[in-house]
């Protein structure tokens, strides 16, 4: 549930609030080990920002508030469930957690071809561990700054510095039960703190336009929950533990463009991405949800828009090969293997359709069709985990293919 209002005075100032409220569960039927389990994941919050306009600046203020609340709990029969919990007599779970921002954003035009913005955020994160004890807490300030500079009509340069600030939020909700005794959190867990670089190109006039961006990343003291436990060191590690694990680094490029004329339109992009943590490739499986390492990849669409009620799209994607990408090394580390191996992403390419239609001529009412990997590819996404079945005593590690051919229909009501 989403609700907002915005007023404006229609010179000087604005005023913008948003709301939202959401809700999810889940169930799962073990029914060979503990039975029913069930998951809830509620988040509630709300922005509240103000807009000035004086002189050659627009002006936003800001606060912004958020509240995480999740839950696991077993459903069925305590004399099924018990011999399987940590402990018999808990048999539900629960973490909650809040971010508090305030921030303000200056966007000045210097004159008409320069364009400055700059701005700061304050971010208070907590976290509170209810059924087990402890937390975190955290606070930090973040700053921006950028220019867009019109070189000449139609080419705009831009560059851009960025910073970002997050606290340790709520867990996975089926993880969140462990034995009491041993450590989730690691003891000083700090915050994430994140700054971004980007520079580019950007060129749009007489239904051409093409653009050239690079960009760099870097994320300190990363958290993540690693695949490996420690047993050796103190605190114990529960099978669920977030460590400060290092340094990430992602660095790449991207190009666009295309040319529209009358209802035919034409676009691509290509793409190059170098993700790494601590100096060493990133991977899906030892990674998890910190990212992956994919192949270059570009595309081409063309689009046919014979009425602004009726559009249709054909889309073909690329991924290239990646070769020789370093995998194990956190079991390398623990001596589970003696060195680290290699695997291979195998290329794919996937074409895909769309087409919309709004029959009154308004988007009050539109139909979508969509066919998905129209000939049927058999590939494993790069973002997937990896191919480890050639590694001994790996086998069972791989990703699951994507979905074959995909039709989909669908139909939406806006009011």
């Amino acid at each position: 549930m989403i609700g907002n209002y915005r007023y404006d005075s229609g010179d000087i100032w604005g005023v913008e609030l948003t709301g939202y409220w959401t809700r999810a569960e889940f169930e799962l039927d073990r029914f060979d080990r503990w039975g029913l389990y069930g998951a809830e994941i509620e988040n509630w919050g709300g922005d509240a920002r103000l807009n000035l306009a004086a002189g050659m600046h627009d002006v936003t203020l800001g606060m912004e508030y958020r509240n995480d609340h999740v839950s696991s709990a077993y459903l069925g029969d305590p004399a099924m469930w018990q011999p399987w919990a940590w402990d018999p007599a808990v048999g539900r779970f629960t973490e909650e957690g809040e971010l508090f921002g305030l921030y303000v954003q200056d966007r000045w035009q210097v004159f008409d071809e320069l364009l400055v913005s700059f701005g700061a955020r304050y971010d208070n994160y907590s976290l509170d561990l209810v059924t087990y004890g402890g937390g975190a807490d955290s606070d930090g300030v973040s700053f921006n700054i950028g220019a867009d500079y019109e070189i000449v009509p139609g080419l705009t340069a831009n560059v851009g510095y960025a910073e970002a600030f997050r606290g340790k939020e709520i867990g996975d909700a089926f993880t969140l039960e462990h034995n009491a005794a041993w450590a989730i959190l690691q003891p000083g867990l700090q915050p994430e703190t994140v700054n971004n670089i980007e520079a580019g190109l950007a060129y749009d006039a007489d239904g051409f336009y093409a653009s050239a961006a690079y960009y760099r990343m870097e994320i300190e003291n990363v958290v993540l929950d690693q695949l490996y436990r420690d047993r050796t060191t103190a605190p114990l590690q529960n099978n669920t533990y977030y460590e400060n694990v290092g340094e990430f680094r992602s660095e790449g490029f991207e190009l666009r463009g295309g040319y529209r004329s009358g209802a035919f339109g034409i676009s691509g992009f290509y793409n190059h991405y170098n993700p790494e943590l601590n100096g060493l490739p990133v991977n899906g499986y030892e990674h998890l949800a910190l990212g992956n390492t994919l192949g270059d990849q570009w595309n081409v669409s063309a689009t046919f828009d014979p009425a602004p009620s009726l559009g249709f799209e054909a889309s073909l994607t690329r991924f290239e090969r990646v070769e020789d990408l370093e995998v194990l090394f956190c079991d390398v580390e623990l001596g589970y293997v003696p060195e680290t191996q290699f695997i291979d992403k195998p290329g794919y390419t996937t074409v895909d359709l769309f087409a919309r239609w709004q029959p009154f001529g308004t988007d009050r009412f539109e139909l979508l069709a969509a066919v998905y990997n129209l000939f049927d590819e058999t590939y494993l996404a790069h973002a997937s985990v990896g191919d480890y079945t050639a590694i001994p005593d790996y086998e069972i590690v791989r990703g699951v293919n994507e979905p074959g051919r995909n039709i989909r229909l669908s139909a939406s009501v806006r009011f």
